[in-house]
């Protein structure tokens, strides 16, 4: 599913095709894709508005109407919106008082939309690479230390995923996702654990391992990431 990188790219994208363009008409061929309101009244409500202004909200896309209306827009994705990741009021002492006590693995809690909006699979990976933790780690067992490493790596990953369009992959994990132009993103160029099963580690060389944690494939480097590491 595309996460918040794909989805930032998509509302910076959108925004200069979109800005000031009126919806003439419209139409809805599955129902479902509409949450809120009736089908009908979404077609009447819309119809004639301007686009105005373009925003994020973890991996929801916001996009205001003139009449002071918002589309919550989502790319097949679920999940309930925690702290954004870039809000200064996300700091890794939040990080730590969601964290405390929790006895979950550390990937399945980066995955939890309540705990940091808009990290999914490809980014908690690599996320916990770049601050050095094992995803199998209890969220609970995690230092201070380590979780300032990973609050700062949540950051510099989701930015990175930004900076090069999000991730484009041709499995089952970002179904073809592509920019509103058409481009592809760049982002799967940079991975240093995401699918790299069984090649070397490009800090230390070792093999990257595969395992399943949250019913999710999960990479990691078991030199880098060792699993009793705390400091």
């Amino acid at each position: 599913m595309p996460e918040l990188p794909e989805v930032e790219t998509y509302v910076r994208e959108l925004k200069p095709l979109l800005d000031g363009a009126t919806i003439a008409a419209a139409a809805v061929f599955w129902p479902r894709t509409v949450e809120t309101p009736e089908p009908e009244i979404f077609i009447a409500r819309i119809a004639g508005r301007r686009f105005q202004t373009f925003g994020r909200r973890g991996k929801y896309m916001l996009l205001g109407l003139d009449d002071g209306l918002t589309l919550v827009v989502h790319l097949r994705m679920t999940g309930q919106l925690g702290p954004e990741p870039f809000d200064a009021a996300f700091t890794p002492e939040v990080l730590a008082g969601k964290l405390a006590g929790r006895t979950a693995p550390i990937k399945a809690l980066l995955l939890d939309q309540r705990i940091v909006a808009g990290v999914g699979n490809i980014y908690a990976d690599e996320s916990l690479f770049r601050a050095r933790i094992h995803p199998t780690r209890p969220g609970g067992s995690l230092s201070t230390a380590e979780i300032e490493r990973l609050h700062g790596a949540i950051a510099a990953v989701l930015l990175d995923g930004i900076d090069h369009a999000g991730s484009s992959l041709g499995g089952s994990e970002i179904q073809n996702y592509i920019r509103p132009g058409g481009e592809q993103g760049g982002f799967q160029e940079e991975f240093r654990v995401f699918q790299r099963t069984s090649k070397p580690c490009l800090r230390c060389g070792a093999p990257v391992e595969r395992i399943v944690v949250a019913q999710r494939s999960t990479h990691f480097c078991p030199a880098c990431q060792p699993i009793g590491a705390s400091s």
